[in-house]
């Protein structure tokens, strides 16, 4: 009898559901829906977030898989992308995670090269970012590029205004509804609404 035994080898960052591959530092301006999480933030991630993975693309709705990939190219996922949110030089990674039921949004910053820190925004149930009349995950994150923004605080969108951003900035879309801009100031993050 013959006995073929076969041994799988899966990458350290497999539990994640990350992909590997170094992330060069970032250059002002220079945004991406990023598949890629390097090996040392996959590591972190690990770490931090025990049972927590990277929502996979399927998870989201077919309209914002469509939406992201109209702006940043057919490989963009709607769950990830990069962009130098703190001004510091590195590319930063802006993440949506998920954990059974529930869905947490962070950034990954760089503050030494290899060396990173997360800034969460929100948890919340997986169900609480569909919407009526879409099968998937309405949810999503994109990158916003330096320079004018035209913004408006939260509620009350008779102080509309303008902001001239220095940095990279993270933007938290609810598709349909509204856009939240999350962006990088001496004290920390600052939110505004970009789009209702």
């Amino acid at each position: 009898m013959l006995v073929l035994l076969v041994l799988v080898v899966m990458p350290a960052s497999a539990g994640l559901g990350l992909a590997y591959g170094d992330t060069p530092q970032a250059r002002v301006g220079e945004v991406t829906g990023a598949q890629e999480v390097p090996k040392h933030a996959a590591a972190f991630l690990r770490s931090r977030f025990p049972g927590w993975r990277l929502m996979p693309t399927a998870d989201f709705d077919d309209h914002v898989v469509r939406c992201v990939r109209e702006r940043f190219g057919e490989t963009a996922i709607p769950g990830r992308c990069s962009g130098d949110f703190d001004g510091n030089g590195l590319r930063d990674m802006a993440l949506i995670l998920r954990r059974a039921d529930q869905v947490k949004i962070l950034v990954l910053r760089q503050l030494k090269p290899r060396r990173w820190t997360a800034d969460e925004f929100s948890t919340f149930p997986f169900s609480s970012g569909f919407q009526r009349g879409y099968r998937g995950f309405c949810v999503f994150v994109t990158p916003r590029s330096p320079g004018v923004v035209a913004f408006w605080p939260e509620g009350d969108a008779a102080k509309s205004g303008r902001l001239h951003l220095k940095n990279d900035a993270l933007e938290v879309s609810f598709y349909g509804k509204a856009t939240v801009m999350r962006y990088w100031t001496e004290k920390g993050y600052a939110r505004v609404v970009t789009a209702d």
